[in-house]
Formats: C-alpha cells, structure tokens, sequence
C-alpha cells in the first residue's frame, strides 16, 4: 500500500508540472504568433537570427553574434546583481541577510536533478523573453515612436524592479540600468539575444557555483557558468564566419 501510495503521489506532481508546462507553452506559442507579425513591420532586424536559428542555420554569423551579445548580457545582468546585493548597507538601506548558498537546492542533489534544472533555466529562458518582447510591442503600437515606448518599458520595469529592494538611490539606480538593459538588447539586436540573455542569467543563478575546489558542491555548482562559457564560445565561433580568431600579420604578408 505505501508503494502504491508513493507512486500515485508521484504521477500526480508529474501530471501537474506536465500540464504547468504545456499551459506555459501554449501561452508562448501564441504570445509568438501575436509578435512574430507586428514585429517584422516595426524591427524586422529582430528576428532575423531567431528565425534562420528556427530553420536550422546554427552556423549563420547573426545566430552566433546575437547568442554572444546574450550570454554578455546575461552575465552582466548577474554580476550586478551581485554587485547591488555585496554593497554596503548605508547605501542600499537593506538589513543584512543571513549567508546562504545561491542556486536551487535540487542541483545538489545531482544526476538528473542536475539536467531537470539546467533544462529548466532554457525553457524559462524562453518563456519569459517573449512576455518582455510582447510587452515592448504594445508599447510601440501604442505610442507610435521608438522612444516613446523604450522610456514607457524602462518606467514599468525599473519601478517593478524596484519595489523588490529598497528606495535607496542604489537600488534604484540597479533596476532602471537592468530596464534600459532589457530595453537596449531586444531593441538593438532582438528575441534571440533576449533568449540568450535569460538562459545565461538563470543558468548562472540556478546553480551555486564556488571557486573553492574543496567546496562539495564544486563540481554541481560549476556547471551553469560552464554551460554559459560553452553557448558563448560557440557564438563568438560561429560570428567570425570561420575566420581565424587571431591572424599571424608576419607569415601574412
């Protein structure tokens, strides 16, 4: 009975997050079909790499400058994140919080844990970008300019970004410059980069990654960055269109 118990307990969370996931993925689906058109009216450059990563180019130079431009991005994002969280308290005005280990727990309980949460941060890493992107849209839709819809994006965000810390000039400061970032990637390079800009973010959040070789969860905590480290050498691969990275100028000439 305790085994049944346990399997029926089972299936049911799996039958939750199964339907949590599709519902997710619906929702992105048609968020998609709602940007795709608007979006190649207004910033057609935008999709440009997404689509030929769709077709199966994964060796187009836009594919891997974009995906390099995002993994930038992400890891900028993160690492002032840090900085904001690591500064002194009479500038932020927060309390001390107890130290604690960064990452999702469930990392650390390795084998498929371990790739249930790095396939996790890529499907967020999906989701969420085109909630952002659809979001801009309406705002380019309805105030007609460029401009105007970057400075309503950046409002929106950086006052919701905001309410998460306090009202200190630091923290506020942090969450307009991570909206104008937001703003200033899906703008000028599009949804691939903002794609690649959420995966890299979450990859490096979700696992505790540590210098400290003696730490036990060294090895666990390490493969996010990695995995960030690997998408961004790919990119900067793919961008110089087989070119040589570095060119011997004597044997050259």
């Amino acid at each position: 009975l305790g085994k049944f118990v346990c399997f029926a307990h089972s299936w049911a969370w799996f039958g939750i997050a199964l339907s949590s996931r599709v519902g997710q993925g619906f929702t992105t689906w048609l968020s998609y079909l709602a940007i795709e058109p608007y979006a190649r009216r207004y910033w057609p450059h935008t999709l440009i790499s997404w689509s030929r990563l769709l077709h199966g180019r994964v060796r187009d130079p836009s594919v891997g400058r974009d995906s390099l431009i995002g993994c930038l991005a992400g890891s900028s994002f993160v690492l002032l994140s840090y900085l904001l969280e690591a500064a002194p308290q009479n500038w932020t005005g927060t309390d001390a919080a107890p130290p604690q280990l960064p990452g999702m727990p469930d990392v650390l309980r390795g084998g498929l844990h371990i790739v249930a949460v790095a396939l996790d941060a890529f499907w967020k890493g999906i989701w969420f970008p085109n909630m952002f992107f659809l979001l801009f849209l309406l705002f380019r839709i309805t105030f007609k300019r460029n401009w105007a819809a970057v400075i309503a994006f950046v409002l929106v965000w950086g006052v919701t970004f905001g309410t998460d810390y306090s009202s200190s000039w630091v923290s506020w400061f942090w969450s307009f410059g991570a909206a104008l970032l937001l703003a200033a990637v899906q703008i000028r390079f599009g949804l691939l980069a903002l794609v690649l800009m959420f995966v890299s973010t979450y990859l490096i959040t979700f696992f505790p990654a540590t210098l400290d070789r003696s730490a036990w969860w060294f090895s666990s905590g390490m493969i996010g960055p990695v995995l960030v480290l690997v998408l961004a050498s790919y990119g900067c691969w793919v961008s110089m269109a087989s070119k040589p990275l570095f060119k011997d100028e004597i044997l050259a000439k």
